[in-house]
């Protein structure tokens, strides 16, 4: 045999030529493996799906509605000095301002905050108050301090007010249990005198106010009165709910000036709650909810639906309150948080949803290898997304089949499964080692 035949120099050079293609192919392969890998491990983030129970809430507008009376006073020029706390239960005729000639701003709040410390340390000195645990006077004075800067942030003086006179009672209280304070009749006499040194500087005394009717006082008239009111509120239509709230954009606050407050005549109160039809179709007539007000967010009213007024595509719900509760701002058109129900669902980034092949998902890690998995959005609030918990549901075919000619599936995220939250070029199939 010749050399030619042992030695075929084409036949060894096309050998050379497969070798170093398959050789680029097999490093082509593995760089491009090290660079998925790479971009899924560089920023890859991950959370469990977890289910939480979170509000269903509506958002609306809320009109209050009350039954109220003016207190009139006797004369134009009148300066009314309250002489019982705002919220106080009074009677008929019973005198709930007096009326002076030239009172100083503030001053008559002045005068009922220290009139109530004297009340208390006469009632320390009657009952022998002595040392104590003072836990929760202390809990007492922080919720105030709260109160009163909230009330601040959201505008409402009368609110931060009424926490104020609770923290300056506290703040006294505290002093007793604490053995700080011993002679109550010192303190006393120090308060009746400043109290004194007020009514000095409120001028000429000019007669009493006294409440119309019975009911709960409050200083402060705002001009809706017999506008935005409670009367017959369980029995208002539509038509009557919508001119209601339309006169009231015509009130002046100003016209309200020449009261000495106002008597709220029932406990019970209503709010009227314009919504659309679709959410109201969500509430049931006599069933309760919990309401939440913006200037009182702390505060959560359990209130019942009287009625549900339909008018065209929009609607009024009605709702009651029983109870008054105290410091609590009444201000009459306010945000609005109604609580239907409690869901049940998974509460993720918006960062995870992504759209896959037609379909909203998210990409999960299932032993280190990238899957998408199906989720039902309910809505998107603060940067998350509320999804159902579907994971019993149907799964959906995608478009592939398996070498057997098998269909394939998408599932629903399931409890626990490790969401991965944020990471670029993601898709079915990769694997994460996280060792590189």
């Amino acid at each position: 045999m010749g050399k030619k035949a042992l030695f075929d120099k084409k036949y060894l050079g096309r050998v050379a030529l497969y070798i170093a293609v398959s050789a680029a192919a097999i490093g082509l392969v593995f760089y491009i493996g090290f660079r998925l890998s790479s971009e899924m491990k560089s920023g890859l983030e991950t959370v469990f799906a977890s289910s939480v129970s979170y509000p269903d809430t509506i958002s609306c507008d809320a009109y209050v509605l009350r039954d109220e009376v003016t207190v009139p006073l006797g004369a134009s020029g009148q300066i009314p000095t309250p002489v019982v706390r705002d919220g106080e239960k009074v009677r008929a005729g019973s005198v709930v301002a007096e009326a002076y000639s030239g009172t100083t701003s503030g001053s008559q709040t002045k005068i009922l905050l220290l009139e109530e410390q004297i009340e208390f340390y006469k009632r320390c000195q009657s009952q022998h108050l002595t040392v104590g645990d003072t836990t929760a006077i202390d809990r007492e004075i922080s919720d105030s301090v709260i109160g009163i800067r909230r009330a601040a942030e959201s505008g409402s003086p009368d609110r931060a007010a009424a926490y104020k006179s609770d923290m300056l009672l506290d703040i006294r209280r505290l002093g007793v249990m604490t053995g700080r304070v011993t002679d109550f009749a010192a303190e006393i006499a120090s308060l009746e005198s400043e109290v004194a040194s007020l009514r000095s500087g409120l001028g000429a005394s000019l007669g009493t106010c006294t409440a119309p009717v019975p009911g709960y006082y409050y200083s402060e008239c705002d001009g809706y009165e017999g506008v935005l009111s409670a009367e017959n509120a369980a029995s208002l239509t539509y038509s009557e709910v919508k001119d209601m709230i339309s006169r009231a954009g015509a009130c002046d606050p100003a016209a309200s000036q020449n009261t000495a407050g106002k008597i709220m005549k029932s406990l019970k109160w209503y709010l009227a709650c314009p919504m659309k039809k679709e959410e109201a179709a969500r509430l049931q007539e006599g069933a309760g909810y919990t309401v939440t007000l913006k200037n009182n967010e702390s505060r959560h009213l359990e209130m019942k639906v009287t009625s549900v007024l339909v008018g065209g595509d929009d609607s009024v719900v009605i709702f009651e309150c029983l109870r008054l509760p105290e410091g609590f701002d009444f201000t009459r058109l306010q945000e609005a948080s109604v609580t239907v129900s409690e869901l049940n669902c998974f509460r993720l980034p918006v960062t995870a949803v992504r759209h896959y092949d037609g379909h909203e998902g998210v990409f999960i890690l299932n032993r280190s290898v990238v899957t998408f998995r199906l989720i039902r959005s309910i809505r998107e609030e603060d940067g998350y997304v509320l999804c159902e918990i579907a994971s019993d549901a149907e799964p959906i075919p995608t478009s592939e089949v398996t070498e057997d000619g098998e269909p394939t599936y998408y599932y629903y995220l399931a409890e626990n499964d490790l969401v991965i939250v944020s990471g670029t070029g993601l898709a079915p199939g990769m694997v994460w080692d996280p060792g590189k």
